[in-house]
């Protein structure tokens, strides 16, 4: 089964991973699946779920937008000449980008930030140290550990 992020992701490049009337169905139940470790409850499911569908697909489509930016940049850096104004363009469009993502991910974590008790927070914390996704250590992180979830 597919993550809730790798729908969303393909749902932004225009593919159709699944049936149209059980995409939504797949994407629940995904979103289900990596929350139940945490044992939250239906009404916080509900919070998530109603939060991802909010806001995951927009940030998945300006991740894949940063991306094509950057690959674009990296064109621009290999050019035969070097063109100084549209390299600075570019990565003018890339930081432009960066932030409607960091913008779109502030607005969800607010409407997540007091849903979770202490004990979930500190499950959530705990599995994104093991996955590697830990981003606390990094300077000026959010020390609510749920900005690891976009």
């Amino acid at each position: 089964m597919k993550t809730c992020s790798e729908y969303l992701i393909a749902k932004a490049h225009g593919a159709s991973c699944v049936e149209p009337m059980s995409e939504a169905r797949e994407v629940k139940e995904a979103t289900r699946e990596n929350w139940s470790d945490i044992m939250v409850t239906d009404g916080q499911m509900a919070t998530l779920e109603a939060v991802s569908e909010k806001y995951g697909s927009a940030i998945a489509r300006l991740r894949l937008l940063y991306a094509r930016e950057k690959g674009a940049l990296s064109r621009l850096m290999r050019a035969e000449y070097t063109d100084d104004s549209a390299i600075r363009a570019q990565v003018a469009k890339m930081a432009s980008v960066q932030a409607d993502i960091e913008v779109q991910r502030a607005h969800a974590l607010s409407e997540l930030r007091g849903l979770f008790t202490a004990e979930q927070m500190d499950s959530i914390h705990h599995y994104t140290v093991e996955s590697g996704e830990d981003r606390a250590s990094e300077p000026d992180s959010d020390p609510v550990y749920i900005d690891n979830l976009w």
